[in-house]
């Protein structure tokens, strides 16, 4: 399962009716449709394979020069899954990735499971405590 994001699609048309979203391409064939369970819209099976021609398709293009050895990877790190998780700590990570509790993320647990994170600034900022600016005198006798 992978997640897509409606904003960064190219040259598509998306059209959001009656719990269905539908993706239409510049030739105004549908591309994918998705159906809303649990607040999420989930891609109907029917439009997976044409979802994966227009990719395949995508690759195909003049752009690529070999066709026969398309690689995609993903290059994602510890600190940029830290990141995209809320700031989730570096144990809870790499534990969706080893025990395979999220998909799509192009990275194997294997490749992760040495890193360490680095000093989070958001995170250090999340932690920091207000100090008290008033002198409380709770208890003078």
């Amino acid at each position: 399962m992978s997640l897509i994001s409606v904003s960064r699609l190219r040259d598509c048309r998306t059209v959001f009716l009656n719990n269905v979203g539908t993706v239409y391409n510049k030739k105004n064939e549908i591309i994918l449709r998705a159906s809303l369970k649990n607040q999420l819209y989930w891609i109907d099976e029917v439009y997976i394979s044409i979802l994966t021609n227009h990719v395949e398709t995508l690759l195909r293009s003049d752009d690529i020069e070999d066709t026969d050895e398309v690689e995609i990877n993903c290059n994602v790190n510890l600190q940029e899954l830290h990141k995209k998780f809320g700031h989730l700590s570096e144990y809870n990570v790499k534990r969706l990735v080893r025990e395979k509790l999220i998909l799509g993320t192009g990275v194997s647990y294997e490749q992760i499971k040495d890193e360490r994170l680095d000093k989070c600034i958001a995170c250090y900022k999340g932690k920091i405590k207000a100090n008290s600016t008033e002198n409380h005198n709770f208890c003078e006798r």
